[in-house]
């Protein structure tokens, strides 16, 4: 996010409430732990079962952290929104038609002339 010459450049705010960001968290954290604990079953278990552990780990904790961090990120966007935010409503001034490249049929939302 870069800063413009009067402050703050505009910002996307998805919320997410406080209850759905611990789940998010906990979620993570049960990611996160699969990987590991699959490896100390597969110790008694069998030697598959450790692969399987190893890859879970390679993908799965990498992943839960950039999920962790978004997820972060858009809880500190909240904040900030919530205590510099002002409220505001958009209003549509204009429809215009455009080609998607796609030769279906027209989109019920296009503009009727």
């Amino acid at each position: 996010m870069s800063d413009g010459e009067n402050g703050p450049a505009p910002t996307q705010v998805s919320h997410v409430a406080p209850w759905a960001a611990a789940w998010m968290y906990l979620f993570l954290v049960a990611l996160g732990l699969l990987g590991p604990f699959l490896m100390v079953l597969g110790v008694f278990i069998g030697q598959g079962v450790v692969v399987t552990g190893m890859v879970c780990t390679v993908v799965l904790v990498p992943l839960g952290f950039v999920v962790g961090l978004t997820v972060a990120a858009e809880r500190r966007h909240n904040r900030r929104l919530d205590a510099f935010g002002v409220p505001a409503t958009a209003e549509i001034t204009e429809l215009t038609e455009w080609d998607t490249g796609d030769d279906g049929p027209p989109s019920p939302c296009a503009s009727r002339r």
